[in-house]
């Protein structure tokens, strides 16, 4: 290859496993542009982001109290407050615009004035947020958002002593897994206490009060993207309140360096695109990404071509093409070269290797490569300054390229000894996997929920299981880029499971059993507030499906699970989220938390599922007569 350049109730979704029964840099860089944002909040009490004073790109998700009704969240006393004391179970989110349009970063630093107060029990606390900031979503107070490759550092400051906590704790998540939580004791009075949080290649730095909290901290599976933003939720609960304010709050980055390529050539491509990507037709085509690392140019002129013997095979627009930008090409054959649309190349790529060109108006090649065979939404290009040419395990169009790279494609996929479930017993539970086939290859693995990495540990000998664990393991192999992420959750359940209410037999039910674990997540915090029509995120869980046996009408949590694998879930719901029994938005994922159509209890394969709790129909009736009506009075929307 060559390159010429328990039962269902409120709290059911919480830190322990639960049971439902269901009623169914590294070279000088060219140039590195700084973003910023500085808002000092100097303006008339009550004032509201996106009002005439305030027009700066942020703004402001919260809920109204009081007689006569005002926002909880507002400019107070030239400071911004986010909840008040007193003012039980609202949340409000502050979000910032993007600071660094269309830039990559590789540097962030948050800083801020924090003030605190509350007369009783203080309560929940506040989150920081930056990645993809849903617009419609008010990031659930201290949880903060579930984003995917994203940053949350939470401020937990009621203090749960059903937790085993004596006091606050700070925690962080990294695409939606939790990092690291560190016990905070956290002052209430009207002092401003800055609060700073830094991330750059050496990793996370939390400060509280002047006190680092947390330094150089590892963030496996953070990306951050083009476009990605800065929020803040704040929440307080139900019986616990606190106003939380915040002044002189600073939003800095530093760009990724200017690749220095002397112009335009081709970053990476994806030849066998089988979801990576989609078009304006929501079709998987192929695809081809260029980047400027020069002068800023049009493509009036440029070309390019599948075939050496045809190097003017598809014209590009004049299409202006500035400095450190990137356009996206469909290797499609649909033919499409407008400039106020998607391209489409005249031309398709080889998935078993072919060649692709980028031709300059004078002929010559800008770039080129000789590929060999391609593998399932694995781009193929280069990386970095250095301009290391192979294959990518990420792809990521229209931004810098952050991904591993190797001469070859992907390693052999891990072998374990059994599928994840549930266990139960005196005995430790005993998980093997097996030798990787090529010569040199190492399993490497992780029990924190996070991918594994060239330095996770490498695996040596079958675990021996007696608590909940999440194995996650990769096959690494000289030469070729680490193999898929092939994950095992084993749940361990309460002894009390395997003799059941003293029958000497294990639990079951005449309904399908659902065991879950949310890995330390308080899912039932999640989701919508009552009454909101704001729509939560999904958090990572791991769920296990038990069917009834057509023989004994039961089902039991020791008999073949119908389904477990990797899962999302989040309270749904508006008004319904106030019950004592929650629904919940349940989400099928694969092992990289994509979703994954399977077939649920029989039914037809899905990814999007409903776990209903009937809390206020008694009858079961109401969604049966609901959907039967709309079925019979509309029948062209049903067939």
């Amino acid at each position: 290859m060559s390159r010429s350049t328990s039962f269902p109730h409120r709290g059911l979704l919480g830190r322990l496993s639960w049971v439902l029964l269901l009623p169914l840099l590294v070279a000088s860089p060219v140039s590195l542009l700084a973003g910023s944002y500085l808002q000092g909040f100097t303006f008339a009490n009550g004032t509201l982001p996106g009002s005439a004073l305030w027009n700066d790109g942020a703004t402001l998700l919260t809920p109204s109290a009081g007689t006569p009704p005002a926002p909880v969240a507002s400019v107070q006393a030239n400071a911004f407050r986010l909840t008040q004391d007193g003012v039980m179970g609202t949340t409000s989110a502050l979000q910032f615009p993007d600071i660094d349009p269309g830039q990559d970063i590789v540097n962030l630093t948050i800083d801020f004035q924090l003030k605190m107060t509350a007369a009783g029990t203080p309560g929940n606390g506040f989150s920081i947020n930056f990645g993809d900031i849903p617009t419609d979503t008010d990031g659930d107070g201290e949880i903060g958002y579930a984003l995917k490759e994203g940053l949350v550092v939470s401020f937990k400051t009621l203090v749960d002593s059903a937790a085993g906590r004596t006091n606050g704790e700070i925690s962080v998540y990294s695409d939606r897994v939790l990092i690291a939580s560190v016990p905070q004791t956290f002052a209430y009075d009207t002092t401003l206490r800055k609060v700073t949080l830094h991330w750059d290649a050496q990793g996370l730095d939390v400060a509280y009060s002047g006190t680092n909290v947390i330094e150089n901290l590892a963030l496996p599976g953070f990306v951050a993207h083009i476009g990605d933003r800065t929020a803040l939720s704040a929440r307080t609960g139900t019986a616990a309140s606190q106003e939380i304010t915040i002044d002189n709050f600073s939003i800095k980055t530093l760009n990724a360096p200017v690749i220095p390529t002397g112009g335009p050539v081709i970053l990476e491509f994806v030849a066998d695109n089988q979801g990576s990507y989609e078009d304006e037709d929501v079709d998987t085509s192929d695809w081809i990404e260029l980047y400027n690392g020069g002068a800023a140019t049009s493509l009036d002129g440029w070309f390019l071509t599948n075939d050496q013997n045809v190097p003017k095979k598809w014209a590009f627009p004049a299409l202006p093409f500035g400095t450190n930008k990137y356009v996206i090409v469909y290797a499609s054959g649909k033919d499409r070269s407008l400039t106020n649309g998607q391209l489409h190349a005249n031309f398709t790529l080889q998935k078993s290797g072919g060649y692709l060109a980028l031709v300059r108006p004078d002929g010559s090649l800008a770039s080129e490569f000789n590929y060999g065979p391609q593998k399932p939404d694995i781009a193929y290009g280069e990386v970095g300054v250095s301009r290391t040419v192979g294959y990518l395990e990420t792809p990521t169009p229209g931004r810098k390229n952050v991904s591993l790279v190797a001469d070859g494609p992907p390693a052999e996929s891990v072998l374990f000894s059994r599928p994840g479930g549930v266990f139960m017993g005196p005995n430790p539970l005993v998980v093997a996997i097996t030798t990787p086939k090529a010569p040199g290859s190492v399993v490497r693995y992780t029990l924190n929920n996070t991918i594994p990495s060239a330095s996770s540990p490498a695996y040596t000998a079958p675990f021996s299981l007696t608590n909940t664990t999440t194995i996650r393991a990769r096959v690494f192999t000289p030469g070729l880029l680490p193999g898929s992420v092939s994950s095992r959750t084993f749940l361990s359940m309460d002894p009390t499971m395997a003799n059941f209410a003293g029958t000497g037999k294990p639990f079951s039910s005449s309904l399908p059993i659902l065991v879950a674990d949310s890995f330390g997540v308080a899912v039932d915090s999640s989701g919508r507030n009552a009454g909101s029509s704001v729509i939560g995120a999904f958090w990572p869980a791991y769920a296990v499906m038990f069917d009834t046996d057509p023989a004994t009408g039961h089902s039991s949590i020791a008999g073949a699970p119908d389904f477990e694998g990797r899962s999302g879930f989040h309270v749904r719901g508006e008004s319904s989220a106030g019950f004592d029994q929650h629904s919940y938005a349940w989400e099928t994922w694969d092992n990289n938390n994509a979703d994954k159509a399977v077939s649920i209890l029989g039914m037809p394969a899905e990814s999007d599922w409903i776990l209903h709790g009937p809390w206020s129909d008694k009858t079961l009736m109401r969604n049966y007569i609901a959907y039967s009506t709309m079925n019979e009075a509309r029948t062209e929307y049903f067939g």
